[in-house]
């Protein structure tokens, strides 16, 4: 057993020992062909800027073979995580002079390499990035982003080749790839989308896709300035192609017309090329799909006017002048420009004036919405609908609440509560009854700014209670003694200071207002029996649980919920004071 276990780790020494050698080996090896490989990419930068001789190419050639030599040595041996970055070199030092062979007109020898590549290609589109590599003398790190340029590139060129041969359907597939990398070369992708859309004419496929290519194609034919137009004379003739296209495809499939959106867009691009007249049919086009975008109105009628479409520039008006709210006066104010404009002058006059009730609404607003408080009046529901009477009032600001409250109460009952706890005897039958008010203070933080506005905050309230007048026949003391040789009255009264959290809710319209409250605390009462000749703690009063029970000074629960109604008076949306805001410009 012994023998078997050295034999057993000697060989897994030795295993590691190779291992290691390898991966030394590789590092070896690689920094051998990343020297290779940053030769070939001067020369190759160097040959992008002018010509190329053929001694530089054949030195280029032998720079390709060593790199490559060094990149397949690695490749053979076990996987590692040199493998992927020796596979990226390997692509990118034979993608450079491919590029050289097409800058110097070698396309017989660089068309038959650049289409060999494909698989390698799609091997590092497959790789998770960043590749990393840390070697003795080297090191560097390849993100996505430094290999996507390329990619879109080559499979621009390859989709180049194989239209340029009438393999439309190969040529498709890397044409789409080019697409779907986004836009890393408006002239690139410009020519990129051109090829997809004529094989599709040549096909006779007039899809969604092709409106989507279409679109694209006109958008980057739109982004490219003069010089880069003149570069590229094969696109000369976008604007007016894809103008059919759409037309054709619209025409044929009224979905695609995203509700007049494309006809709108295509209406944008058409006038940016100054192609007014196909423009302004577009324009009509978009109207009869529905289209009422107000900047895309306001727009066309300028211009209907100009190329002398006066229907247009009515259908125009008309629709915006439908859809402006009578809130939007600098909006109201151009429709009646614009109906001055068609020599409409009773509308005209008649959005002039709706423009200036609007100015003058909105100078009121600006007004009262600049003021620093508001008022709400109001009356309590509940004790309202009891015959009992009560009113608040409430001093608004941006931020804050301060409430006052005063109601009168009469013919209240008195449960007791805090004598049935204690089991008084009689409390439960007991009808006590008074008459007295309740006022309070109250200052809140308030949350929102219009039509509902949430508060919270403290409570200060006080509450007299005088119970109406109880007579006594029978009083006697500690010691069983009868004290009264005649009935007695007691006018006994209690106040209350009650302290209480405080919140609601205060909703209001442009007149009246609603308040729902709700709070709860606590309250310090005050009895007192009233008849200064029996008041003693320790009588015993005849048939009557308050005189016997109640202490002279006692905490107790508080809670308060309801809803007042009232009117608003003052600022309604609590704004600080601005200038009106132009909604639109013509």
């Amino acid at each position: 057993m012994n023998s078997f276990y050295r034999i057993f780790v000697l060989v897994f020494c030795i295993n590691g020992l190779n291992q290691l050698s390898a991966q030394t080996g590789n590092l070896e090896t690689l920094e051998k062909g990343i020297v290779e490989y940053n030769k070939l990419h001067a020369l190759s930068e160097s040959a992008a800027e002018g010509t190329v001789s053929a001694a530089e190419l054949s030195a280029m050639e032998e720079m390709l073979q060593n790199g490559t030599t060094h990149f397949d040595a690695v490749l053979r041996s076990p996987a590692d995580s040199l493998h992927n970055i020796a596979q990226y070199l390997k692509n990118t030092i034979l993608y450079d002079y491919v590029q050289t062979l097409f800058q110097s007109g070698n396309t017989s020898k660089a068309a038959p390499l650049l289409l060999g590549m494909n698989n390698g290609m799609n091997k590092l589109a497959e790789l998770t990035y960043p590749l990393i590599f840390e070697g003795n003398t080297k090191a560097m790190t390849i993100q996505w982003s430094d290999f996507v340029p390329q990619l879109f590139k080559y499979n621009v060129q390859v989709g180049e080749q194989y239209f340029a041969s009438s393999q439309y359907d190969t040529a498709l597939v890397f044409i789409r790839k080019a697409r779907d990398l986004n836009d890393w070369d408006t002239r690139q992708m410009t020519l990129n989308i051109d090829r997809l859309v004529r094989i599709k004419e040549s096909k006779n496929e007039y899809d969604e896709e092709m409106l989507e290519s279409v679109l694209l194609l006109m958008t980057n034919y739109g982004d490219m300035d003069q010089t880069a137009r003149a570069n590229a004379p094969q696109l000369s003739e976008v604007p007016q192609r894809c103008q059919k296209i759409i037309e054709k495809i619209l025409k044929e499939n009224a979905d695609l017309s995203d509700n007049g959106e494309v006809w709108a867009r295509t209406y944008r691009m058409l006038v940016n090329e100054q192609m007014n007249g196909p423009a302004l049919d577009f324009a009509q086009n978009a109207l009869n799909a529905g289209y009422k975008d107000h900047e895309f109105l306001l727009s066309v009628f300028p211009l209907s006017i100009t190329e002398n479409r006066k229907d247009l520039a009515r259908k125009v008006i008309d629709q915006y002048a439908a859809d402006v709210e009578s809130t939007e006066c600098d909006n109201l104010t151009v429709v009646a420009d614009n109906y001055t404009t068609l020599k409409e002058d009773i509308l005209a006059q008649k959005f002039r004036d709706k423009a200036e009730k609007c100015a003058k609404a909105k100078a009121r607003e600006i007004k009262v919405s600049g003021r620093d408080g508001g008022l709400y009046v109001g009356t309590y529901v509940f004790p309202w609908i009891r015959t009992d009477w009560g009113a608040v009032a409430a001093i608004q600001t941006r931020k804050h609440l301060f409430e006052f409250s005063y109601q009168s109460l009469s013919d209240r009952r008195d449960r007791l509560y805090d004598l049935r706890i204690r089991g008084v005897d009689g409390a439960a039958d007991q009808k006590a009854r008074w008459d007295g008010y309740y006022t309070h203070f109250a200052a809140s933080r308030v949350k929102g700014k219009k039509g509902a506005r949430r508060y919270s905050g403290i409570l200060l309230g006080y509450n007299l209670r005088e119970f109406q007048p109880m007579v006594v026949n029978t009083i006697t003391n500690e010691l069983g003694e009868t004290l009264n040789t005649k009935p007695e009255v007691f006018k006994a009264k209690e106040q209350r200071y009650i302290f209480m959290l405080n919140g609601g809710l205060h909703s209001y319209g442009r007149y009246f207002a609603s308040d729902f409250y709700m709070g709860y605390g606590l309250s310090w009462n005050s009895f007192d029996r009233g008849n200064a000749n029996f008041d003693n703690k320790n009588y015993n009063y005849e048939d009557n649980a308050l005189l016997n029970g109640r202490k002279a000074g006692r905490m107790s629960f508080m809670m308060r919920i309801g809803v007042t109604i009232g009117f608003q008076l003052g600022p309604r949306t609590f704004e600080p004071k601005k200038k009106a805001k132009k909604e639109s410009q013509s």
